[in-house]
């Protein structure tokens, strides 16, 4: 069932991203989202928590759907605890030569984003809103990748 549910899930995200409303990102706009997407991956694989805060919005929720004996459950961390996580060097234990920072940029629509971002062990979907002008990370949806 869950597969069922992720394989529905990146099959709507590819047709928002490939539909036919969906505009091209404009070069300024593409570069900005990758470069917020790679303040976040990079600032916790690095342990940095400066570029971690910078690719955030203070109100990000970031969600995970875990499956435990009594069923699943839906996991949250704000702003506040992943910042403090990657201060810590969570992120900083992995190994270098292992590590996958793959962006692509969904969809833009005005003054939102969706990312998809393929990490070492997980696949993030990133939900970014252009706030005073600046891209940030406002929704993550998280899942690790298949043993």
């Amino acid at each position: 069932m869950k597969t069922l549910l992720n394989m529905l899930f990146a099959g709507t995200l590819g047709v928002v991203a490939q539909g036919a409303g969906a505009a091209p990102c404009a070069p300024a706009d593409c570069k900005a989202l990758d470069a917020v997407a790679r303040d976040y991956i990079e600032g916790w694989y690095d342990g940095n928590a400066a570029r971690m805060r910078n690719a955030l919005s203070p109100q990000l929720a970031k969600r995970n759907v875990a499956q435990g004996a009594d069923g699943a459950r839906v996991e949250e961390m704000g702003a506040d605890g992943l910042i403090y996580y990657t201060g810590k060097g969570a992120g900083a234990t992995r190994d270098p030569a292992l590590r996958r920072a793959d962006v692509t940029v969904l969809d833009v629509s005005g003054d939102m984003a969706a990312v998809k971002l393929v990490a070492q062990d997980w696949v993030d979907y990133l939900a970014l809103a252009r706030i005073d002008g600046q891209w940030k990370i406002v929704t993550v949806v998280w899942e690790l990748h298949p043993r």
